[in-house]
């Protein structure tokens, strides 16, 4: 009976979740092209909206806002008139105020803000004056910008020095050049500032000044003068291309390489004598412990409290998850997950609770959603949904942790059936939810959950509007609801057959879980009196809840075949 009620206080909180289905927000380009682009930071939560790139079929690629409903959901302005539109991407908020990417006819590619106006949605400065491009032109390179007190800084080219470090505070008079790195070749030469990172008082980066020297350390102040090379790695000749910093317990923890070693983690503390390896992981020659992804964005450190986490391989257990904190003493792999070698390297770090999530394949249930307190004890996989070793993750899955749950894109059944689910950490509160594209088999890839309100806004697909906006509300799985009286099911013992009993409003919507929160079946807005049959489903108890207007009752259901 104990055993029983806990399962109970499990599932009454899954099934408030479920209540809360995944709507469309609004169809914005009809038919089955869809809207929304796949870029990483094509979307920010700013002052309760969303602002957001979107294709209407219209206007192009162009900016957009959103409250979470249907009539709040409208081109915010169309910065490049036509049919090509403005490319709007990269989105940063820099003191009240959102910065991005955008692309005119006139001005090529350059910086604009928002202020979530249309009135106030204009270009912040022409850095390449004319039709040429002033800032970077890709997808998702949060590695060339960085936000340090109230100030973004990035990687721009006005035509006249290359590529070199600019600031900006979202004005354009407080927008300028703020180092030429790469003085030799004038236009042609590219200072390349990128792989930002904050210690102290001091923001480091890492920029090419020559040929010779290749990628170095560098830091600035804010200030012209007091941006320079930091210093040459002891021991180390040649480009060390410094990346992924982090600061922890005073020291700025990085990626760097050099001679016959690969990339290994480094620290400093903001002196010469200060900067070490921290330690050597894989020791084999020209073979560092990050070999695998080191670019990308899911390839990341993250801290929680005093301690780095990272994914590392040693050359010996294979790409696992490692900890540090940025001593030598106190750097040592987490847990060997696997026996497989080289093995999946630990990725898409969140954190929620003070706890580490990610996705991870042991070599025998594919690659699915593990946790780690940072003990060896405390590192398990959080749940096998997809038993087998193809394993429920597919890239890029998006793991985001909002108001105590976390959300990302898994497979159902089969690696390119991605759908919504959503987990509180434990292996019963991990669950999909109900199919928003169930009839392709090609999944409705769920990606770039944000909060806005109380409600997570996403991209997700379906196969007769494509890629469009979904939101879902935004809960810790509560049990709040009030009670719906005067609501049963008969019988409760049943080979499959039962009727539901209530009033003659009616209006009912019924949903069924198994013990492990898979969903079995659902049924909206019915009479009181109607008949269902679940005899398909394996013999066993299930919950049935059975509400109405916000208000719910729950009812055990036993199946005997």
């Amino acid at each position: 009976m104990k055993q029983f009620c806990s399962i109970l206080l499990v599932l009454t909180g899954m099934f408030s979740l479920h209540a809360q289905q995944p709507e469309l927000v609004k169809n914005i380009r009809p038919g089955s092209n869809g809207s929304l682009p796949y870029y990483e930071n094509g979307m920010i939560s700013y002052n309760d909206h969303l602002l957001f790139a979107a294709d209407d079929g219209v206007s192009g690629m162009e900016l957009w806002i959103s409250d979470g409903t249907e009539t709040g959901t409208m081109l915010l302005k169309d910065i490049n008139p036509g049919a090509a539109g403005s490319e709007c991407q990269n989105f940063f908020r820099v003191g009240e105020k959102v910065i991005f990417q955008a692309k005119t006819t006139a001005e090529g590619q350059e910086l604009w803000v928002t202020d979530g106006t249309a009135a106030g949605t204009t270009l912040l400065k022409d850095i390449r004056p004319g039709t040429g491009d002033g800032v970077w032109i890709t997808v998702a390179v949060n590695d060339y910008y960085y936000v340090w007190n109230d100030v973004l800084y990035f990687s721009a080219n006005d035509g006249q020095v290359g590529l070199e470090l600019w600031r900006t505070d979202g004005t354009e008079s407080g927008t300028w050049l703020l180092k030429d790195i790469q003085t030799i070749f004038g236009a042609n030469g590219n200072g390349n500032p990128r792989y930002f990172g904050e210690l102290g008082d001091k923001l480091y980066f890492t920029g090419y000044e020559n040929s010779s020297d290749g990628e170095q350390l560098w830091v600035t102040d804010g200030t012209t003068a007091g941006t320079k090379r930091f210093h040459t790695f002891p021991g180390v000749t040649g480009g060390v291309n410094p990346r992924h910093k982090l600061a922890v317990n005073g020291r700025l923890v990085f990626y760097a390489e050099g001679n016959d070693m690969g990339p290994e983690l480094w620290a400093t503390d903001g002196t010469p004598a200060g900067t070490l390896l921290v330690k050597d992981i894989n020791p084999a020659p020209n073979t560092g412990s990050d070999d695998t992804q080191p670019n990308t964005h899911e390839h990341r450190l993250n801290r929680i409290g005093n301690t780095i986490y990272f994914g590392a391989n040693d050359g010996t257990n294979g790409r696992e998850l490692w900890r540090t904190d940025g001593t030598p003493a106190g750097t040592w792999m987490v847990k060997d997950g696997s026996a497989k070698t080289p093995g999946y390297v630990p990725q898409l770090f969140t954190v929620m609770d003070d706890i580490l999530y990610y996705k991870y394949d042991n070599g025998e249930n594919g690659i699915e959603l593990w946790r780690s307190d940072g003990t060896e004890a405390g590192t398990w996989m959080v749940k096998d949904a997809t038993p087998g070793s193809q394993g429920s993750f597919w890239l890029p899955s998006f793991l985001t942790a909002i108001n105590g749950r976390i959300y990302f894109g898994g497979a159902k059944g089969s690696a390119f059936n991605v759908e919504l689910w959503t987990s509180d950490g434990t292996e019963a509160g991990t669950m999909v939810l109900p199919d928003i594209n169930p009839s392709s088999g090609d999944g409705s890839d769920p990606n770039r959950f944000t909060l806005v309100g109380d409600e997570v806004l996403f991209g997700a697909r379906t196969a007769t509007q494509g890629m469009e906006l979904w939101k879902i509300k935004a809960s810790s799985v509560s049990t709040s609801d009030p009670v719906l009286e005067g609501v049963s099911l008969f019988p409760t013992m049943t080979t499959g057959s039962f009727t539901l009993q209530g009033d003659d409003q009616g209006g009912y919507d019924l949903r069924v879980l198994d013990l492990q929160g898979r969903w079995i079946a659902a049924w909206s807005n019915q009479p009181a009196g109607r008949s269902y049959d679940l005899a398909s489903a394996a013999p066993g108890m299930y919950l049935v809840q059975i509400s109405r207007e916000g208000h719910s009752a729950l009812v055990k259901l036993v199946l005997e075949h």
